[in-house]
């Protein structure tokens, strides 16, 4: 097997940063459907600990901050979140999202109606309702070879020690030690080489890439070919193919488009939602009144800010990451894609900006004073081996993932793999490995394996 890599590293949009002395996972971060998903599985074979990640959701209203007005914010947001959901998966259309929700009539005047439109389609999606089809959430575009499906009812997420893009690493680096030219000698790895064409004649294939830093082409003539590279990268004919693929191929790959999604990672040096940290900043009237009040943040819950009257942009911030006194903001859809276009200091002021108001004229005014001057913004739009953070289905997309994922050019021996291919979990770690695993099946049985 020979691996052909774009980037100098392993993962691709698995990556963990570690500037902060914090792991934070720029890309994927939570193991979804743990313990049934397999990099929970794998984590325990390379030693890796995990852990199920107990959080709570807390939704700050600036004018009060209160443990009463959370829970009663959470109900409306719940209830919003809850007739938006009902009115995607009632619509059988495959027109955008927005048409289903506009049918709906829903109550979007409540000021908190965009946090709930956020948890279904920005920070879910990466899109916004206008941009992706209802039909992600019908289960009967699902018709696929192969099935795998968690064996118990417990769907929690769970954190690897470390970091996801971590755990990754750690998994490829695995695979060449055993099977690479310390190992086995039957995985040759080239990092910072690009496939640039995937040419096909006479029931041969040949594969053309160049190093990413210039010249050095090498050409590869394989049995078969497994393509695991975001459809963004094949829409936008960053690899050519010759000939040209099928029309209902290039469809579904250009109707299956990645959003936008992007996260600040902001060191303090206190925990900004905790009382106990302003109490040389605010009178002991306030102080007192607060410690009676205020919510109890632990370690990585998250903080829901309402948003302003004049916007429908929705942070989230979780906080307190790895008890390190990092505050994660992220936000998807529109605004992400508006911030992709500005610099990393004009990120961070939006994410503190916002932390500011959240927190209200009480505290709010002293976060500034805490930030560390130290942060990390992740760049999935501009990154050129991505173009996006991960995939949605666009209006018109009915069947794109399940065409992908029964493999249609399984004749001349080239398959696909990746999250957008994974109908019930796409957009995530596990569904690409999944995708991978059954292309590996295929492309085996195809070559009479």
């Amino acid at each position: 097997v020979d691996l052909i890599e774009a980037r100098d590293r392993l993962g691709g949009r698995a990556f963990t940063d570690t500037s902060l002395r914090v792991p934070i996972d720029l890309g994927c971060q939570w193991l979804h459907d743990a313990p049934d998903n397999p990099w929970v599985v794998e984590a325990k074979r390379l030693k890796i600990k995990t852990f199920k990640q107990v959080k709570d959701d807390f939704y700050f209203d600036p004018a009060d901050l209160s443990v009463a007005r959370s829970k009663e914010c959470r109900k409306r947001v719940e209830s919003l979140e809850g007739q938006i959901e009902s009115a995607l998966t009632n619509d059988h259309t495959d027109s955008a999202a927005a048409n289903a929700v506009t049918s709906a009539k829903l109550a979007s005047s409540d000021p908190w109606y965009p946090v709930a439109e956020a948890r279904v389609a920005g920070l879910e999606e990466s899109a916004e309702l206008s941009e992706f089809s209802a039909i992600d959430h019908h289960a009967e575009d699902v018709d696929l070879p192969y099935e795998f499906e968690p064996s118990n009812s417990d769907r929690s997420n769970y954190l690897p020690s470390g970091g996801y893009g971590a755990l990754i690493k750690k998994y490829g680096e695995d695979l060449i030690e055993r099977h690479g030219n310390k190992g086995t000698k039957r995985l040759s790895v080239f990092l910072a080489r690009q496939v640039t064409q995937v040419h096909r004649a006479s029931n041969a294939l040949t594969v053309k890439s160049q190093k990413v830093s210039g010249g050095s082409a090498l050409q590869f003539k394989p049995r078969a070919v497994l393509l695991a590279v975001p459809t963004s990268i094949i829409a936008a004919q960053k690899l050519k193919f010759v000939p040209p693929l099928p029309l209902a191929t290039a469809r579904a790959f250009a109707k299956l488009p990645l959003g936008h999604f992007k996260k600040v990672a902001l060191q303090f040096t206190h925990d900004i939602f905790s009382v106990e940290s302003y109490a040389t900043k605010i009178s002991l009237e306030k102080l007192e009144e607060l410690r009676k009040t205020f919510p109890k943040l632990d370690e990585s819950d998250e903080v829901w800010p309402l948003p302003p009257s004049k916007s429908k942009h929705t942070w989230k911030f979780v906080s307190n990451l790895h008890g390190k006194n990092v505050v994660v903001g992220f936000v998807g859809g529109a605004l992400a894609k508006q911030l992709e276009q500005e610099s990393d200091n004009a990120v961070i002021q939006h994410a503190l900006d916002r932390l500011t108001t959240t927190l209200g004229p009480v505290l709010g005014p002293h976060v500034k004073g805490m930030y560390a001057k130290r942060a990390v913004v992740s760049r999935w739009d501009t990154d050129p081996w991505s173009l996006g953070a991960y995939s949605y289905t666009a209006p018109g997309g009915k069947g794109a993932r399940s065409h992908l994922y029964q493999q249609p050019m399984s004749d001349e021996l080239i398959f696909f793999a990746g999250e957008a291919l994974w109908q019930n979990s796409y957009g995530t770690a596990h569904g690409a490995y999944y995708t991978g695993a059954a292309a590996a099946a295929a492309m085996l049985e195809a070559l009479g394996y």
